[in-house]
């Protein structure tokens, strides 16, 4: 039967031509009918990029990923030169290009560069590595913190979640907040944030329960950023809790 099925895959029609950055690496796993790993590209930062520490900056990568039978796990890693000083781990929910905001760690890296690595479902691994950027660390940055251009919510890490999850959201100014938890009915299952707060970058966790404490069920969920005053907004990440 084994036979039966190389024969029919090679004599088939031919697979689409992937073009694939100079960067890019991929390496085999196991032997299945998914027979090649995960595309991946960096598209942001770019070469010559500074970042600045304590920050929150826009990465941008790009996964071709032929199998449905899951969700890729995906890492990402900092480098400074070849020893990794940061990692973290989410999980890819559709291929093709991702956004996510990145709070840039309290480093200081001459020549960084990011790693993404994904494997799906059936063990295949693909990773791309950035270009080299700059990460500054001054005491000038520490205390003088540039404000976000926009309000933004989210991501949630790690999203899926079990038990609790971390929501990112930045201010672009001083504002009164409110961050809840809202189930796919849109009540409300938990409150977060409810007060002013300055301008900049913060984070609040969720632990999987409602307000009474009683653990809540698997299956999506919502955190609401409401922001009052002149800008009146309402911004929505998506969050997965499984059990």
């Amino acid at each position: 039967m084994r036979e039966a099925i190389a024969l029919a895959l090679s004599v088939g029609a031919a697979a689409p031509r992937v073009v694939v950055a100079a960067s890019a690496l991929a390496v085999s796993a196991p032997g299945t009918l998914d027979s090649r790993p995960p595309v991946v590209a960096w598209l942001a930062p770019a070469a010559g990029d500074s970042f600045r520490a304590a920050a929150v900056e826009t990465l941008r990568w790009s996964v071709l990923e032929d199998s449905a039978a899951g969700a890729p796990a995906l890492r990402l890693a900092l480098l400074d030169g070849a020893d990794e000083v940061w990692a973290d781990s989410l999980t890819v929910w559709s291929t093709g290009e991702t956004t996510y905001l990145w709070t840039v760690p309290q480093l200081h890296v001459a020549a960084a560069r990011l790693v993404v690595s994904v494997r799906d479902a059936f063990g295949w691994a693909g990773a791309d590595t950035s270009g080299a950027f700059t990460v500054s660390n001054t005491s000038t940055d520490l205390t003088s913190p540039q404000a976000p251009a926009r309000d933004t919510v989210g991501p949630a890490v790690p999203n899926p979640f079990n038990p609790s999850t971390t929501v990112h959201f930045a201010l672009a100014s001083p504002a009164r907040v409110r961050l809840c938890i809202h189930d796919l009915a849109g009540r409300r299952v938990a409150l977060l944030r409810d007060g002013a707060l300055a301008a900049g970058t913060h984070t609040a966790v969720w632990d999987g329960r409602d307000a009474s404490g009683r653990a809540c069920p698997s299956g999506p969920y919502f955190a609401r950023l409401s922001v009052a005053g002149e800008r009146d907004a309402a911004l929505v990440t998506r969050l997965t809790l499984v059990k």
